[in-house]
């Protein structure tokens, strides 16, 4: 009801929906005078092996009502890493 923000961990995208959509029918949301920023952070993603199920990911959690995420990138070294973060840049600009 005062927050900021929410960052829940260990609920699913549908409890995290249904949350929200529960707040949003209540008196003090439509009080708020300041959105709610939502972080969410999706299993590890794999965008260089699996870009459709990255894109799922994210999409999934936007439906859900993130609007940020701490995403996590499966990867084996540093170079890995980077390369993971280009591609889901490619992924993310479809």
């Amino acid at each position: 009801e005062l927050g900021h923000g929410w960052a829940p961990f260990g609920m699913s995208n549908a409890d995290v929906a249904a949350a929200l959509d529960e707040a949003r029918s209540s008196d003090a949301w439509n009080a708020r005078t300041d959105p709610l920023d939502v972080g969410l952070q999706p299993n590890p993603l794999d965008p260089s092996e699996d870009p459709d199920g990255a894109h799922a990911a994210v999409e999934a959690a936007r439906v859900a009502g993130a609007t940020t995420l701490n995403l996590r990138f499966v990867h084996h070294s540093i170079d890995h890493y980077l390369e993971q973060l280009e591609a889901m840049r490619a992924v993310l600009s479809d």
